[in-house]
């Protein structure tokens, strides 16, 4: 009788300690599956800033670029070039602009290209918006960059003229907006992020 009194009790032993050990899994197994979805969601986060600084690197350079050409924006030239590469244009079949308004590399001749004369503001502009959504051609295939890196980019300039009696589209000190949308990587309308920057010409 006391063989077996030690013997069940033993099995009791086992039976409790058999409960904390799968209670110990269970307890670790679900904070795994938190730190796992805690790096997918912080992955997400990081991905999706990158995105934004990229466009708000993008609507900041494009700014400097009107302001530095007023010709160009008050002949309302950006708003109508930068219309060309959205929604969503694929780089890979646009046109590099002529003429090419900066010294750049040529990597199919292996030499530095000097444009051949100076560009006039609509000029300018017509680089400027090719340079920034695109970026530069090596050959006949043009390398993409912002607006194939970016999922459904879309950038939409306007004016709103202070002085519609000089005959000038876009008039020196008109408020100008800087509206620049993509879509985050689920694809839904939802998650679609946004940046608005306002300038006076």
């Amino acid at each position: 009788m006391l063989f077996k009194y030690y013997g069940n009790a033993m099995l009791d032993f086992l039976a409790y300690y058999l409960i904390e050990v799968l209670v110990t899994v269970l307890v670790i197994g679900i904070g795994l599956l938190g730190l796992a979805g805690l790096q997918s969601v912080s992955m997400k986060n990081t991905y999706q800033s990158s995105q934004r600084s990229q466009v708000i690197w993008l609507a900041h350079e494009l700014i400097e670029r009107m302001r530095a050409n007023p010709e160009g924006t008050q002949g309302n030239w950006y708003a109508s070039e930068v219309a060309k590469y959205s929604p969503n244009t694929k780089c890979g079949s646009a046109t590099k602009p002529n003429p090419i308004c900066s010294t750049y590399f040529d990597k199919s001749t292996n030499a530095v290209i000097s444009p051949a004369s100076d560009c006039t503001a609509k000029q300018m502009a017509v680089f400027d918006a090719w340079e920034l959504f695109c970026g530069y051609s090596y050959t006949n295939v043009t390398r993409t960059d912002m607006v194939d890196s970016l999922s459904q980019l879309s950038a939409r300039l306007t004016c709103t003229d202070v002085d519609s009696t000089d005959g000038v589209v876009c008039s020196s000190g008109s408020l100008i907006s800087v509206n620049l949308s993509w879509s985050t990587p689920d694809n839904s309308s939802s998650n679609e992020s946004a940046v608005a920057i306002n300038m006076r010409l």
